[in-house]
């Protein structure tokens, strides 16, 4: 999978002022620790400048971005990719979260151990999305909110272990006299590929197992090996493979596209031989968009064509899972009251 190496500077200038704003605002200098869901709201601040700052979004996107709420039109929701800018933004909350922390630990509690603060911290905000989750098991009945919310806890673990992750790598290569002083690495010139890959991978993976909500090969593992370039789609879900069940992949920058015939059909025969918990799990539709002609295509799935054919203006493909995932993972929070 390959994504965007930028400096942040580059992209959020005034980053300085930027995380001294974001840090007052999540009221970490007092040691106050939100939610993920007031994370998220803060993160969305931030996001909200680069997205429209960032010259590399292209005009399509911005128009259907809804700031600082970070939603995108539902007619385009489960097709519209965001771009490495709102990635930056997610590592660049979680890198300042931390380093918060860590001067909390410094000032507050000289003899612990900042790697172990730094796993603390991490840990407390997977707890902290975990708990969020299973608060939601209050619906009674599975609604798009619910999912939205579900995947953006789950984005939000992701790129929040990222940013800790670059913390932890460029803090190591401090010496410990600089370490104990609390001096940290310039988060400008952090390469975000590597780390934020392992840190997407690590949530798809622990979310799918922990709630087998689907079974391990449906992994980012499988996408990174086939897709090549993936994107994050707007209504939150993570590269390539939500863990509600829905994969999203890009034909940019993929002049041959003859792979995507035997990719689709991979999926579509896989799933409809698979079950979750003794229930079909069957691909609803197919959309497609036009990247021309902006139109948008939804087929059901007993009109797929087969072998499956796509033109060359084809950009996004998203193939939507029927809601039997959903509503096993609700119905199991449900019977957990």
């Amino acid at each position: 999978m390959r994504i965007r190496s930028e400096r942040l500077s580059d992209i959020y200038p005034d980053w300085q002022a930027a995380r001294a704003d974001l840090l007052a605002q999540t009221g970490t200098k007092t040691g106050e620790v939100y939610s993920v869901t007031q994370a998220l709201k803060h993160t969305g601040k931030l996001a909200t400048y680069i997205f429209k700052t960032a010259p590399s979004l292209n005009a399509y996107e911005k128009a259907h971005l809804n700031l600082p709420e970070i939603k995108i039109d539902n007619r385009f929701a489960s097709i519209i990719g965001t771009s490495s800018e709102f990635i930056a933004a997610y590592a660049l909350h979680g890198y300042a979260k931390c380093e918060s922390y860590f001067e909390l630990a410094r000032t507050g509690a000289r003899g612990m151990d900042k790697y172990a603060a730094l796993s603390g911290l991490t840990a407390h905000f997977e707890a902290d999305a975990g708990a969020d989750i299973v608060s939601l098991k209050s619906y009674n009945k599975i609604t798009k909110d619910f999912t939205l919310k579900i995947c953006r806890l789950a984005m939000f673990i992701a790129f929040f272990r990222a940013g800790t992750n670059i913390f932890a790598k460029k803090a190591a290569a401090l010496n410990r006299h600089e370490w104990v002083l609390g001096r940290v690495p310039d988060p400008r010139y952090f390469n975000l590929t590597d780390d934020i890959y392992e840190a997407i991978r690590f949530a798809v993976q622990s979310i799918m197992e922990t709630y087998k909500l689907v079974k391990p090969e449906f992994s980012l593992h499988f996408c990174r090996e086939a897709f090549g370039e993936i994107i994050v789609t707007g209504d939150g879900d993570l590269y390539g493979v939500d863990f509600i069940g829905d994969l999203k992949f890009s034909l940019r920058n993929k002049p041959d596209r003859s792979w995507l015939q035997q990719l689709v059909l991979y999926w579509i025969l896989k799933v409809r031989t698979d079950h979750f918990e003794n229930r079909p799990c069957a691909i609803d539709k197919i959309s497609v968009l036009n990247s021309r002609t902006g139109q948008l295509y939804v087929m059901p799935i007993a009109l797929i064509p087969n072998p499956v054919i796509f033109n060359a203006e084809t950009v996004f493909i998203g193939i939507d899972f029927h809601n039997a995932i959903a509503a096993s993972f609700h119905n199991r929070l449900i019977e957990q009251q």
